[in-house]
Formats: structure tokens, sequence, C-alpha cells
């Protein structure tokens, strides 16, 4: 799953539509929201899917946005890889430290 994030997002931002630097801020969070789900299990907490923006949900954005990108192409001014980069960034990186609180108060 984190391999193919990696491969998807970093074509995204490895392409002229993306700031690479933006592009590299989304896969950080993705990243951060994987492991902390995956590090929850590994303290004896169990799984933890909390929070916005989870494997389901990016699946499905990173489908949808491309298609809007590629069709709004000529009509509106809006990148809307990049908007999509910058809300796996933000999202993302709250919804880790979401679960992050969440699975410290469960243990503590």
């Amino acid at each position: 799953d984190r391999v193919a994030d990696i491969i998807i997002v970093g074509g995204i931002a490895l392409g002229p539509l993306v700031e690479i630097t933006v592009g590299f801020a989304a896969i950080i969070g993705i990243l951060m929201l994987s492991y902390m789900g995956t590090q929850a299990q590994a303290v004896g907490a169990g799984r933890e899917y909390a929070g916005l923006l989870g494997r389901a949900d990016r699946l499905v954005v990173l489908v949808m946005v491309p298609i809007i990108q590629y069709f709004s192409e000529g009509y509106l001014d809006w990148n809307y890889m990049t908007l999509m980069c910058y809300t796996f960034a933000i999202v993302c990186t709250l919804s880790a430290f979401y679960r992050f609180n969440k699975i410290w108060t469960e243990l503590g």
C-alpha cells in the first residue's frame, strides 16, 4: 500500500502540474497517516483507522481528481492536482496527529 502511494503521488509530484515540494509533502503526510495506524497495533492498542483520508478515500480522490483536471483544462484556471496534494499534505498530517492522540489516550 505504501509503495503504491509513493509511486502514484510521486509520479504526480514529478509531473508538470505540481511542484515537487508540494508532492513530497503529500507523500510525507500519507506515510505518517499509514504508519500511525500500524504503530498503534505494534504497541498493543489495535489497528487504528480513525481520521480523514484513509486508504479508500485517498484512492477515490486519486482516481477522480486527475479525471477532473483533464476535463477542466482550458475551462477553469484551477490546478486540481496541486490542490489535491496540498489537501493530502495537510489533512493526512492532521489525521496522523489525531490517531496519535487517540492511541496515546488509549494506552495512557
